[in-house]
């Protein structure tokens, strides 16, 4: 079998290139800040986020209701402009069609020390059907962009509180706060670790499950293998 033997200045390039790549890494997520419901999050959206879930009946007695997931796919940056992505999922099980509110739709935004901003703008609407209307025993998504009139990186927005509505065909509505708050994102962190004293280690052997590899060669200074207790039969 061939081994081979990393030079220093190798281990040194491999580290150099990671800490690049961390760097890089470090500085496209500061582009985009998550946003997540801190209150009723017991719903999940298409995209994996967590939701705050409602559920509204006529009255306590009728089976039908109407279930409004709420959700953020956070604050990002663009071209020096600072949008809030939110998203609204209506689920009508009732026999007439009802409508996401769109004069009770507004934005309140707070920085990291919380002091409010200026009023959110209503920059876009995609609407799944192609308006706010859900009919009758059916479902419908609307993604909402609010643009942040003031100059701000993402990661400066702390909360947020969104108000949203929902109008029955009888005229009735509803009225909603949602509120947000920023969650700070894991980073992982790499280590390349020289040490001139080289072995070969092969996880294969020594831990399962592991991704058969033909050779692998890593700088290590020891290996430890625990002993075990022969097995009786």
């Amino acid at each position: 079998m061939l081994v081979h033997r990393v030079h220093p200045r190798a281990v040194m390039k491999i580290f150099a290139t990671t800490t690049a790549v961390l760097l890089l890494i470090a500085g496209a997520c500061g582009e985009r800040a998550r946003l997540q419901a801190t209150e009723n999050v017991s719903a999940v959206s298409p995209s994996g986020q967590q939701a705050a879930s409602y559920e509204l009946r006529a009255d306590q007695t009728s089976a039908s209701k109407i279930t409004v997931n709420v959700w953020s796919e956070g604050a990002s940056r663009r071209e020096g402009r600072t949008f809030v992505d939110l998203s609204v999922q209506v689920r009508n099980t009732g026999d007439e069609a009802v409508a996401l509110d769109g004069d009770a739709v507004a934005l309140e935004a707070f920085t990291t020390k919380g002091a409010p901003l200026p009023v959110a703008r209503l920059a876009a609407v995609t609407a799944e059907k192609g308006s706010y209307a859900v009919g009758p025993r059916s479902a419908s998504m609307m993604k909402l962009r609010f643009e942040l009139p003031v100059p701000l990186a993402p990661s400066e927005v702390g909360a947020l509180r969104f108000r949203w509505g929902v109008i029955r065909a009888d005229g009735e509505r509803y009225v909603q706060f949602t509120e947000f708050r920023r969650q700070l994102a894991q980073v992982a962190a790499a280590h390349v670790h020289y040490d001139p004293i080289f072995g070969f280690y092969d996880p294969y052997f020594y831990g399962a499950p592991y991704g058969y590899r033909l050779n692998y060669y890593v700088p290590v200074r020891r290996v430890i293998v625990p002993r075990q207790a022969p097995q009786r039969r």
